[in-house]
């Protein structure tokens, strides 16, 4: 597909399936709130960032190639395991255990489409009244620790407590982007972040921090989605065999590796596998877009 084609496809497929409009937003949201089990949520889900992937993406430094996040996220046949099967059966004891703890009631959570960036979703595990969501983690790795023990052994990586021994959500764990990137597209003032074991709960209220979004969350996610997924959604290569559209700022190390190391596989006129080493995790497959 040349330049021109992918553009006329880009503008189509942005105005016939991203684009919504406030009242298809609403709707969507009232539509899904089975979720997983909903045919719509799956539809809308799969071509836009969720906000379960949006740390992994702000991690991305600009020299990795994005092909196995692309996979992750559009190609991956995962379909769960048991520690994912437990969380899910366990959440309803968490969310009733948070209820009796917090005296709210936790609603039932759709999909909601940011309403300026479209290309971007998340699915909160709950909604608070009008101005809250909750975020709710049952891992199988401490069934048998208090969420604080857990924390304080160093079982549970992505928390501390301090010194009243509050649960304090790491900053720079990808749950915290997932939180930020919630709040950001339902448009709430805060998250209720719970951890749940059989043992115990603890929680921590997080507020929105629209600072930490445009800063740290918002250029990384336009980038990765304009530049790296929508080729793939609007001309999948992947599906072919195929290297991806995926517009690459060589540094000057890996540039003199082109120099200097064999390519040893091409399949089409630009596109190129070459590899560092004969290790398959070193492979590089792109298509030279500015070379």
């Amino acid at each position: 597909m040349d330049e021109d084609d992918y553009e006329k496809h880009k503008l189509e497929f942005m105005t016939n399936k991203i684009i919504k409009n406030s009242d298809e937003i609403k709707f969507i949201e009232k539509s899904t709130t089975l979720q997983s089990e909903c045919e719509l949520w799956h539809r809308e889900r799969r071509i836009r960032l969720t906000a379960s992937h949006f740390g992994i993406i702000c991690k991305l430094r600009p020299s990795t190639f994005r092909v196995n996040t692309i996979k992750s996220i559009l190609h991956n046949t995962f379909r769960g395991n048991e520690h994912m099967k437990y969380g899910i059966e366990c959440e309803p004891f968490a969310k009733t255990e948070f209820e009796k703890l917090s005296g709210f009631k936790i609603q039932d959570s759709g999909l909601f489409i940011h309403e300026q960036l479209p290309y971007l979703v998340a699915s909160p595990d709950g909604l608070i009244d009008t101005n809250g969501i909750v975020e709710i983690k049952c891992p199988s790795s401490i069934k048998h620790l208090t969420p604080k023990e857990a924390i304080e052994t160093g079982k549970l990586k992505f928390a501390t407590l301090d010194s009243q021994c509050n649960l304090q959500l790491k900053t720079s764990d990808k749950y915290y982007f997932q939180v930020m990137g919630q709040l950001q597209i339902t448009q709430r003032m805060f998250c209720y972040f719970i951890i749940w074991s059989p043992k115990g709960i603890i929680y921590q209220k997080i507020l929105r921090d629209d600072n930490v979004f445009e800063t740290k969350i918002k250029l990384s996610l336009e980038k990765f989605y304009f530049e790296a997924m929508l080729p793939e959604l609007i001309d999948s290569r992947i599906d072919r065999n195929r290297c991806l559209h995926i517009d690459i700022n060589l540094t000057p190390e890996q540039i003199a590796l082109f120099k200097y190391a064999p390519i040893i596989a091409c399949d089409v006129e630009r596109s190129f596998s070459q590899y560092k080493s004969i290790l398959r995790s070193n492979r590089w497959m792109f298509i030279f877009e500015n070379y």
